[in-house]
């Protein structure tokens, strides 16, 4: 574990809405295609590319080194490779010596971070990967702090972490929160970087074009253009419920006997009538 730096007591700076909407920025001056995949970036920002091996980070890594060149001098520090073959191999086959590169096998954080304070630090540092580098969270909020947020522009930085993956995530606890904290996230898979951006993107990474079209296939468009997919409703589907079993058909009616119609109930009187009426009248 590295060792914790010291923070000096700090005093924040208060502004209205119309002081900061009259503040300008330095953008990063790079080609459409950059643009349309990473947004109008500022001239100094975090950035993790993640992804299992043999799906195209170091490519991917290598044409960002190129279009940002011109910005400065590249510091790579190289924890995993050292100055073995493969990085030898990495310069020849994508020509990063046509920038101004140089690299780091290793190197604890607090000698970086001296470093990175001298007046020709460089521009744009990698550190690949974080998993060998042994930094922490904490290490990597330092730097942000001093070097991105930093008031003195000639020391404010790019800083591009390349991790490992475990599953669609970086691997570990502290390459989750950088993930999280940084302003673009790039998840390479299958030959297409798929990017969050803080600066705005409209569109996906292609790696290389043949390999990403044989995987994705006819997904292809839509993973590197954003487009919707159908929509599906989750869950199974539910069995059509069977109809209600048919009622039997009714019985035939045989040898029903109908009875005649009832005939009104004449009254029965043993008395005569008239006899009646005089009994009630007297």
């Amino acid at each position: 574990m590295s060792k914790q730096l010291t923070h000096s007591p700090q005093k924040g700076k208060l502004v209205n809405v119309t002081q900061l909407l009259q503040k300008t920025y330095e953008v990063i001056s790079c080609s459409q295609k950059m643009k349309d995949c990473f947004g109008e970036m500022q001239d100094t920002f975090t950035m993790i590319v993640y992804g299992p091996s043999g799906n195209g980070k170091t490519n991917m890594l290598a044409d960002v080194l190129k279009e940002f060149g011109h910005l400065g001098e590249v510091l790579y520090l190289s924890f995993e490779e050292g100055h073995g073959k493969t990085i030898q191999d990495l310069i020849i086959r994508h020509g990063l010596d046509k920038i101004n590169i140089k690299f780091l096998d290793t190197e604890d954080f607090p000698n970086f971070y001296q470093r990175m304070k001298r007046k020709q630090s460089p521009k744009i540092v990698v550190i690949d990967s974080w998993q060998y580098s042994r930094w922490t969270f904490d290490d990597y909020k330092q730097l942000k702090e001093s070097f991105v947020f930093g008031k003195t522009p000639g020391r404010r930085k790019i800083f591009i972490f390349i991790s490992h993956a475990d599953g669609d995530e970086p691997k570990g606890a502290s390459a989750k929160e950088v993930k999280f904290d940084c302003n673009i996230k790039v998840h390479v898979k299958q030959f297409i970087g798929f990017i969050v951006s803080r600066f705005g993107s409209k569109r996906n990474y292609i790696v290389w074009e043949e390999g990403a079209r044989a995987y994705w296939g006819a997904k292809f468009e839509q993973k590197v253009y954003r487009t919707p997919e159908p929509s599906k409703k989750k869950g199974k589907a539910k069995k059509p419920k069977a109809p209600p079993p048919e009622l039997p058909p009714p019985e035939p009616v045989t040898n029903m006997q109908i009875a005649p119609p009832e005939q009104p109930v004449k009254p029965v009187f043993k008395v005569p009538l008239n006899q009646l009426e005089e009994q009630y009248n007297e």
